[in-house]
């Protein structure tokens, strides 16, 4: 009911065409039935049987059998004794003959057209055996407002296949129903009780296979004194025009050359609708008030809608940027490439936009200070996942690439305040960063700021409206001096570092879980490898100068051998001792992931002492 409340408001206040996708989408068309054929009788039907439900137990239940429900009497009388079978049922619309007929009256005399039902189909009278009778059908009532299917299709039996009656059919503007009737109900003065004026022809363009229907209805003021210059207008889709008389009754026939509309075939009514005579005040009169929920609903609709209209607008203006952080790497520790730096924060922002807007986005979002966020660019090598390719030196530098297709991924890398520009540092490696996690609670609410693949938050698109040029232009030269851009490409990696012991038995929270309600331990290849921390590796040191660094993030003196996660593999490769991190032969770059464990000797030994039996007093 509420989706032909909006179609009728926007009919009345809209300067637009009307889309009646809502309309369709409430009695069960989806997106796919609204561009299939459909008959228009069918679909008359399922919008009064969907109001009907709808309007039950309110104050408007049973407005859909008052203006549109007939009674018609079905009857089978013996014409030589006194006996009559006869059932009473209601309508919404009648469906006419075409063929055959020439006009709108002799297609209601075909329908009321009595039978005879003799010789070898006489009529079983019960008691009184097989008599002679006359069957057929009389109205009782008919609707304020009446609904005329024409039967332009029909099986051809010679064919085998349906076809479109275009037979010349005529219809009058004004029709009297009373011979139709059971009994004649005239008013007292002498008028036609069922005089009908014609409302509206509904016409079907095209043939069997497809076709298109447009409609011709009289304005309300065309049924009073008043003047006006044409009775009917024609709608044909988001056109709407006055047109003449002679047009609007498209009686159809092959002669007829006017309105042959979209689709092949000949354009000929299909459906009227005519409305009582005595019943046009009350049904016809003009809306006098809207009812005011009504209007603020779908003006906040209408409001809405502009919005959603300006936000889509803006977005094809936006791009994404995937975000990845610390406890981003953290939350991926299984044993797999395919996604360890691959997921993060989405933030939309101006396709045009420069890394330091995405700064000051963060600043408000994360609460990262410029002074203390550092930018990686991102990529794919090697047809494996995203991983740290090259520092973000300068910050009015765009973040679209022209390469890029759909998103950019950025790692934020979060500083301390007492780290420097560590230009010209020797050390095997430098500016460690131990990854902490969180308590549980702190964690909760981690998680809960880094969803993957979500907003920072609802408005974050509006940030930058917030400020004028000229403020944005002195935040950016702001943030460009406090940003500390990496220094030292040429002599050092950015690398990532976990772990993974195979000797303890409890990994993670997973299996301490598991143990708790005894339960299997993890499979193998999804046993854990948590993230321990990030450092500088200097390009001139060995894997050995590696161990005290290892030592440090495992907090484990064992854990000293280490192995590379490679990319192609998906596996480990183990990395020898005496090898130089910046070797061309070991292909390193930024983002390279190194997982600590135990030196396999080790593994063995304990491994064997573990099987040992226990002996002793």
């Amino acid at each position: 009911a509420l989706g032909l409340q909006r179609v009728f408001f926007l009919l009345q206040t809209s300067t637009e065409a009307v889309s009646t996708r809502e309309l369709t989408k409430a009695f069960g068309w989806n997106r796919s039935d609204s561009f299939m054929q459909q008959d228009v009788q069918e679909l008359n039907r399922i919008l009064c049987d969907k109001l009907e439900e709808k309007m039950k137990d309110t104050v408007v239940d049973g407005t859909i059998k008052k203006l549109f429900e007939g009674k018609v009497k079905s009857f089978i009388r013996c014409i030589n004794v006194e006996f009559e079978s006869s059932r009473v049922e209601s309508f919404y619309d009648i469906s006419l003959d075409v063929k055959g007929c020439s006009n709108l009256e002799e297609s209601f005399k075909k329908y009321v057209e009595v039978e005879r039902l003799e010789g070898d189909n006489q009529y079983d009278a019960e008691d009184k055996g097989k008599q002679d009778a006359e069957k057929g059908v009389r109205f009782l009532e008919f609707p304020p407002v009446l609904n005329l299917q024409l039967k332009r299709f029909e099986y051809d039996m010679q064919t085998g296949e349906m076809v479109k009656i275009n037979d010349r059919f005529e219809f009058p503007e004004r029709l009297n129903l009373d011979p139709f009737l059971d009994q004649s109900d005239s008013s007292e003065d002498g008028k036609t009780a069922y005089t009908y004026l014609l409302h509206s022809v509904l016409v079907h363009a095209g043939g069997v296979h497809g076709g298109h229907y447009y409609v011709y209805i009289r304005p309300h003021k065309s049924f009073t004194r008043e003047p006006v210059k044409s009775k009917y207008f024609q709608f044909n889709d988001e056109f709407v025009r006055t047109v003449p008389d002679s047009e609007a009754l498209a009686f159809g026939g092959f002669d007829q050359t006017v309105n042959r509309a979209r689709g092949s075939g000949c354009s000929s009514a299909y459906m009227l609708v005519y409305v009582k005579e005595d019943a046009l005040p009350e049904i016809m009169k003009p809306i006098e008030e809207i009812p005011q929920h009504l209007v603020d609903r779908f003006e906040n609709e209408a409001k809405e809608k502009m919005a959603q209209e300006v936000r889509s607008r803006k977005r094809m203006q936006m791009m994404e940027v995937v975000v990845v952080t610390a406890e981003h790497v953290a939350r991926n520790d299984n044993y797999t490439t395919s996604n360890d730096l691959g997921i993060g924060i989405k933030v939309n922002i101006d396709k045009d936009a420069l890394f330091g807007q995405l700064v000051l986005k963060l600043e408000k979002e994360l609460s990262i200070p410029a002074s203390r966020q550092r930018l990686w660019r991102m990529e794919i090598r090697n047809i494996g996942p995203r991983r740290v390719s090259n520092c973000v030196l300068d910050l009015s530098e765009p973040i679209k690439t022209p390469d890029s297709i759909t998103k950019e991924f950025i790692y934020v890398e979060e500083l301390s305040e007492a780290d420097d520009d560590l230009k010209g540092c020797d050390s095997p490696y430098c500016s460690v960063r131990p990854y902490i996690p969180p308590s549980r609670k702190d964690e909760e609410e981690e998680v809960k700021k880094t969803v993957p693949e979500e907003s920072l938050s609802d408005e974050i698109d509006e940030f930058d409206s917030d400020l004028s040029r000229d403020k944005l232009e002195i935040e950016l030269v702001r943030v460009q001096s406090e940003y500390r851009p990496f220094s030292m490409e040429e002599t050092h990696f950015l690398m990532f570092f976990k772990k993974y012991d195979p000797l303890c038995s409890v990994l993670s929270t997973r299996t301490e879980l598991n143990d708790f309600l005894h339960l299997p331990p993890p499979k193998p290849h999804e046993k854990e490898f948590p993230f321990i921390g990030a450092a500088y590796i200097n390009k001139k040191s060995t894997v050995s100068d590696l161990v005290p660094l290892v030592t440090s993030l495992t907090q484990s003196a064992e854990m000293t051998e280490l192995y590379e996660l490679v990319v192609v593999k998906d596996a480990m490769d183990k990395l020898q001792p005496h090898a130089v991190i910046g070797e061309t032969d070991n292909d390193f770059a930024h983002g390279d992931i190194f997982i600590a464990t135990r030196p396999e000797e080790e593994e063995e030994q304990k491994e064997t002492e573990e099987a040992a039996p226990v002996t002793g007093g």
